[in-house]
């Protein structure tokens, strides 16, 4: 089975204004704009990169990760059920 490889590359996300120093709020918000840029899907993967990047290194920010990378799953499910409706 061959690895997938997402590319994230170092501030790519903070150009959205998100950083894992702000509060939930904030980083929602920017996963939100960077989301009409990249899709809420790709973020989500992203995300999830950083995720499993720092898993050992620093749990806390992982987990921080994962929650936005589950909420920008989530978000990419609303888009995509209000883009069908639509139609």
């Amino acid at each position: 089975m061959n690895s997938v490889r997402i590319p994230v590359h170092k501030g790519e996300l903070g150009t959205f204004g998100y950083s894992s120093k702000k509060s939930v709020r904030a980083r929602r918000k920017s996963i939100r704009e960077a989301s009409k840029v990249y899709g809420a899907l790709s973020m989500s993967r992203k995300l999830n990169v950083l995720s499993i990047y720092n898993k050992n290194k620093n749990p806390r920010l992982s987990k921080k990760f994962k929650e936005d990378s589950e909420y920008a799953e989530r978000l990419s499910k609303r888009m995509y059920k209000n883009s069908t409706k639509a139609n």
